[in-house]
C-alpha cells in the first residue's frame, strides 16, 4: 500500500528553518493569527535576526494608559524598534497605532511592514510611518522604492517584444495574402461560371441553375489554404506569448498560473504556497475579504500589464505597417464623408423625381 507523503506548508518550512533562540521566542507566543500574517511576521523577524538584531519578541504589550493596551506584532529593543505587520494595511489605523505606541514610547521607531503585493500601494504609504517595509514572499525586505524598481525591472523583461512583433508583423502579411488569394479566387470562380453558362446553353435539356449546386476549385484555393494555415501558426504564436505575460504577472501577486497547452486548451492550476503567503480567499462575490483579494490582484494587473507592455506599444506606435493601416483607413473613412456628401445633395432631386413620376398620368 502506498502512502501518500504530506507536503509541508510555506508557514512548516519556514518555522523549521528559524534559528533555535527565535523559533523559542515565537513557540512561546499564546496568540497566533491566519498563516499568512505569520509568514509575514516571521519573515521581519528572520530578517533582523540575519541583520544582527537578536533581542526579537513577539506580540509586545503596550500599556496606552487608561486600562487599555494595544499588542504589537514584533520589537526589537536593541534599536527600540516597533514592526506592525499588515497584509492590507489602512493609513488611518496604522497612523493611530503609531501614535498611541510613540506616546508611551517617544524615541521608538515604528515600522510597517506590508507584504510584497502591496507594493504599489505602499508608494503611498509615506508617513504613515518611521520606514515602510515591502516583504516579499522569499524573505526579502525592500523599501516601496526598491520593490518598485525590481518589479518593474522584471516585468520589462518578461516580453520580448521584438519577437512578438515579428509574430504580429507575419499575421498581418499572412492575412494580407489570405484576402488578396480569397479575391482572386472569387474572380476566377465567376470567369469559370460563365464559361461553363455558355456551354450550358449550348446543350440542350441542360438547366445553368444545376451550376449553383457545383464548387470550382481554381488555381489560387491552394495559396488561399496556405495564407490560413500562415495565419493560424501566427496566431497560436500570439496566444501563447500572451498566456506567457499572463502567468508570468499572476505568479507576482497572485496564486494562479496559466497555461497553454498543445491542443489549444488553457489551463489553470494553483501555487499552494502562494495561496497560504496571500491568505487567499476563493469566490470573490461570498465574502468582503475573498472580493478584497480579487480587486487588489485585479488593480495589480492592469498596472503591470502597461508596465510590461510599454516597449511594445511604443514600437507599434510608430511601426510601418500600423501607420500604413492607419493612412488606409483615414482613406476609407474620408471617401465614405464624400460619398455620403454626394447621397445627401442627390436626395432632394431624386425625392422630386420620384413626386413627378407619381403625378403623372398613369396610360390606359
Amino acid at each position: 500500500m502506498q502512502v501518500e507523503v504530506r507536503r509541508k506548508t510555506l508557514l512548516e518550512s519556514i518555522i523549521e528553518t528559524m534559528p533555535a533562540p527565535l523559533k523559542e521566542a515565537y513557540d512561546a507566543v499564546p496568540r497566533k493569527n491566519s498563516a499568512a500574517h505569520e509568514i509575514l511576521r516571521l519573515h521581519v523577524a528572520k530578517y533582523l535576526w540575519d541583520n544582527g538584531y537578536r533581542d526579537i519578541s513577539f506580540e509586545t504589550s503596550v500599556n496606552c494608559g487608561y486600562g487599555e493596551s494595544i499588542c504589537v506584532d514584533i520589537h526589537e529593543r536593541t534599536l527600540g524598534l516597533f514592526v506592525e505587520c499588515e497584509r492590507a494595511p489602512d493609513k488611518k489605523a496604522v497612523s493611530n497605532r503609531r501614535r498611541a505606541i510613540m506616546d508611551v514610547y517617544p524615541t521608538a521607531k515604528f515600522v510597517l511592514a506590508t507584504q510584497d503585493r502591496m507594493g504599489w500601494k505602499a508608494l503611498k504609504l509615506a508617513g504613515v510611518a518611521d520606514e515602510v517595509w515591502v516583504v516579499c514572499r522569499d524573505g526579502r525586505v525592500l523599501t516601496p522604492t526598491e520593490w518598485a524598481e525590481e518589479r518593474s525591472k522584471t516585468l520589462k523583461s518578461i516580453l520580448n517584444s521584438v519577437e512578438l512583433e515579428g509574430y504580429m508583423n507575419f499575421y498581418r502579411q499572412a492575412e494580407e495574402d489570405y484576402q488578396k488569394f480569397k479575391r482572386l479566387s472569387s474572380e476566377e470562380d465567376l470567369y469559370w461560371r460563365q464559361i461553363l453558362t455558355l456551354v450550358c446553353m449550348n446543350v440542350s435539356q441542360f438547366q445553368a441553375e444545376w451550376l449553383n449546386s457545383v464548387s470550382i476549385r481554381g488555381v489560387w484555393d491552394k495559396h488561399i489554404e496556405d495564407a490560413r494555415k500562415r495565419m493560424e501558426d501566427a496566431k497560436t504564436k500570439i496566444i501563447s506569448k500572451v498566456i506567457e505575460l499572463l502567468d508570468a504577472i499572476l505568479a507576482l501577486s497572485s496564486p494562479y498560473r496559466i497555461r497553454l497547452l498543445d491542443n489549444a486548451t488553457i489551463t489553470i492550476e494553483v501555487d499552494w504556497n502562494a495561496w497560504q503567503w496571500l491568505g487567499w480567499k476563493d469566490y470573490p462575490a461570498k465574502e468582503p475579504e475573498a472580493a478584497l483579494q480579487y480587486q487588489i490582484l485585479e488593480e495589480n494587473l492592469k498596472k503591470e500589464l502597461k508596465i510590461a507592455t510599454k516597449d511594445l506599444k511604443q514600437k507599434l506606435k510608430g511601426s510601418p505597417a500600423i501607420l500604413k493601416q492607419k493612412i488606409e483607413r483615414d482613406r476609407i473613412i474620408e471617401q465614405l464623408k464624400r460619398d455620403m456628401a454626394e447621397i445627401e445633395s442627390a436626395l432632394p432631386l431624386l425625392a422630386e423625381k420620384i413626386r413627378t413620376a407619381l403625378l403623372q398620368p398613369k396610360v390606359q
